[in-house]
């Protein structure tokens, strides 16, 4: 019987999530935002680019003006992350 429950109240939840995001997502807006980060300028955004950097920082400045906030401690919406680059021979 609870787990009856649980899965009402999950799928309730979803829906009601579904409903508030139809309502405030707008056609227009999300072809922008995608239109910007698929443009053939962003060069397909390869790790290391500075096409990289571009849409991170697109999405950093959309994050603050949606009101979302860094983790708790955070000054930032970036984390840094050592990476190696390997060129196989040739």
């Amino acid at each position: 019987m609870r787990f009856s429950y649980l899965i009402l109240l999950i799928l309730s939840t979803s829906l009601f999530a579904q409903k508030k995001v139809n309502e405030s997502v707008v056609a227009t807006e999300l072809e922008a935002h995608l239109s910007f980060l698929a443009a053939d300028e962003m060069r397909g955004r390869s790790t290391g680019s500075p096409e990289i950097d571009i849409a991170a920082n697109y999405l950093a400045a959309q994050y603050k003006i949606f009101g979302v906030k860094p983790v708790k401690g955070g000054q930032s919406f970036f984390q840094e992350v050592k990476l190696e680059k390997i060129i196989p021979p040739t």
